[in-house]
């Protein structure tokens, strides 16, 4: 009984010993038998280096500013100068005099494409000082813009409107009588044509409007009561239809040391009343800002009162002083 006992303990103790082997499979579970969605993970931006965004930026700040610089074309132009003679117990004898006058000139061109806009100003004043009486030597200013499209290298279809008036009143010799204003007169041609601009050795600009309008103005009250500059008295305005031609000329000589500018307009209309005005500037550089300025210009007004009652009027002069041209290319 003993033996039998031992057998069966022995054989539980030899089962209980025996690794046990078993296989199991996992089914294969996706989102969709699951019922779950998975959202895709978001790069965060921050994880980008900072250097890396920095440099984006610096790099489309600087092509920005490179084609602001390519796209416009600035030249801003200033000058003073003065002239004074004095005599003081001198036996010949002469008459004491003082000359002054300040210039600006502006032009401005933007370019993109086919597209150009042209925006030029200029102007002068200046006053004269004889024996002690003052009177006004320069006094005018000259705005003009035009806009053009392309359709050749050298043509473009353009539009352009302008303003051509003075600072200050004027008088007679004797200083008794108001002869002109500012805006009295002014004039405002406004065209519509075509431009033809060279780009190589001569760099010269004609604009041709065969479509024209011009529209004199004559704001003070005391000339329109006289009826000056070919308006109706007691009106304020006039205007007229015709064709105009504007020439424009910028031309450097002797490797910059000389600059010789040139502005022609002339215009026509159906009345047959003809204006010419012709402005020409050498200027004749010595130092960086010191330079020589030899000035003409010339108009020819039919319907302009002159003092010896001629429609050719001309100025010139001569002067000494500084000029100091800033240019952005």
């Amino acid at each position: 009984m003993k033996r039998i006992y031992l057998l069966c303990m022995l054989t539980l103790f030899m089962l209980i010993s025996i690794p046990g082997i078993a296989q199991f499979s996992i089914s294969r579970v996706t989102p969709d038998s699951a019922g779950t969605k998975i959202t895709p993970k978001i790069p965060n931006p921050l994880s980008r280096p900072l250097t890396t965004i920095y440099e984006s930026e610096a790099r489309n700040k600087a092509e920005k500013k490179r084609l602001r610089k390519e796209r416009n074309t600035l030249t801003i132009t200033t000058g003073l100068n003065l002239t004074q003679t004095k005599f003081d117990n001198w036996a010949p004898g002469g008459t004491n005099t003082f000359t002054g006058y300040a210039a600006l000139t502006i032009n401005h061109v933007y370019a993109r494409n086919k597209v150009t806009l042209t925006t030029n100003f200029d102007s002068k004043y200046g006053m004269t000082t004889i024996a002690g009486k003052t009177t006004k030597g320069y006094d005018y200013f000259n705005s003009n813009f035009t806009a053009a499209w392309a359709i050749s290298k050298n043509w473009s279809y353009s539009a352009n409107i302008a303003l051509n008036s003075q600072w200050s009143k004027g008088w007679t010799a004797d200083h008794a009588t108001m002869v002109s204003n500012i805006f009295s007169p002014a004039y405002i041609p406004v065209g519509v044509g075509l431009t033809y601009q060279a780009l190589k050795k001569v760099p010269i600009k004609l604009t041709m409007n065969v479509l024209n309008t011009s529209t004199t103005l004559v704001l003070s009250d005391t000339l329109s009561k006289t009826g000056a500059y070919g308006v109706e008295p007691g009106k304020h305005q006039k205007t007229t239809f015709g064709s105009s031609l504007r020439v424009d000329l910028n031309q450097p000589i002797a490797k910059g040391k000389l600059n010789y500018v040139l502005y022609l307009f002339y215009s026509t209309n159906y009345e047959q009343n003809n204006y010419v005005e012709w402005q020409g500037t050498l200027t004749i550089r010595i130092t960086k800002i010191v330079a020589a300025t030899v000035f003409n210009r010339m108009i020819y007004n039919e319907v302009q009162a002159t003092p010896y009652n001629k429609p050719l009027q001309w100025n010139y002069s001569f002067g000494l002083g500084l000029t100091y041209v800033f240019k952005n290319k």
